[in-house]
């Protein structure tokens, strides 16, 4: 247990056993240690823009918008290749993932094979090629054989924690779109009211036009004082655990889906809607 933790214990010990008009503080400080152990375990709830609806792949739950703050923004890349398991079975395993992003470029982490835990250089890698990404036939399609995306952290109103919305290449467009409309209005990416909508898109895949969703990312208003004190506590209570979520290739896995790397690989939308930036967080 943790000194914080021990902490928290003797305090709510010592409140519980004092007057009854000290309940309320023995039951916050009950609460503060249950928070303290559930935080080690927590993993954000990762959602995907579906057709009109953001869709959760790790629970049944869909969000037809999403109204809140945007905590911080990461780009992500993750090249999965087909391997056999023991039983013979086919399996999907991450091969590389991005590590680190600056002015020097991106940079993955070989994660299988003899070269797993060597760093890899994305501008010189070949699955980050236009064209090196193939059907489930083996042919070569339009897309990059590396999943590119924005990961965006987000609280939504109401919610304790933030969840993660995952904008695939198509929907890459729309975040550097609303952070230039940020910085050139000087506004602090967590400073302002946004509203999240997935709207609905048809591209075509194997000869017929499929659904798929599109971010989009409305700015309301600037944040009261109130909510911006409420949202740096949040920000200071998390602010450590911020990269682990983000990076994660298990977490990061989670918001992905067969039929959006599909419309990765064979629409000619996604190869124009990839644009590279690099953006000053508050993380």
């Amino acid at each position: 247990m943790s000194t914080t933790q021990q902490s928290l214990v003797q305090q709510a010990a010592s409140t519980a056993a004092a007057t009854p008009a000290q309940d309320g503080d023995a039951l916050r400080a009950l609460a503060e240690l249950a928070q303290a152990d559930q935080f080690a375990e927590f993993a954000p709830i990762f959602y995907r823009p579906g057709p009109g609806a953001f869709i959760s792949a790790s629970t049944t739950e869909t969000l037809p918008e999403i109204v809140g703050v945007i905590l911080a923004v990461r780009k992500a890349r993750r090249h999965v290749v087909t391997v056999m398991d023991p039983a013979g079975n086919e399996i999907r395993q991450t091969e590389c993932v991005l590590e680190r992003t600056g002015r020097d470029g991106d940079f993955g982490v070989v994660q299988l094979g003899q070269d797993a835990g060597k760093a890899r250089a994305c501008a010189m890698c070949p699955y980050n090629k236009w064209g090196s990404a193939t059907d489930d036939k083996g042919h070569h399609t339009r897309g990059k054989a590396c999943r590119e995306k924005r990961l965006l952290l987000v609280l939504p109103d109401g919610y304790a924690m933030p969840i993660v919305v995952s904008a695939p290449p198509m929907s890459i467009r729309a975040v550097t779109n609303w952070i230039s409309g940020l910085a050139t209005r000087g506004q602090a990416l967590s400073t302002v009211k946004v509203k999240l909508r997935s709207a609905v898109s048809q591209q075509p895949v194997g000869g017929e036009l499929r659904q798929f969703g599109v971010l989009s990312i409305e700015t309301l208003r600037p944040l009261t004082s109130d909510e911006a004190r409420a949202v740096l506590e949040t920000v200071m209570a998390i602010r450590d655990n911020v990269d682990r979520w983000l990076s994660s290739p298990s977490l990061i896995s989670e918001a992905e889906g067969a039929d959006e790397d599909e419309a990765i690989a064979t629409t000619a939308a996604a190869a124009t809607a990839v644009e590279d930036v690099l953006t000053d967080l508050p993380f």
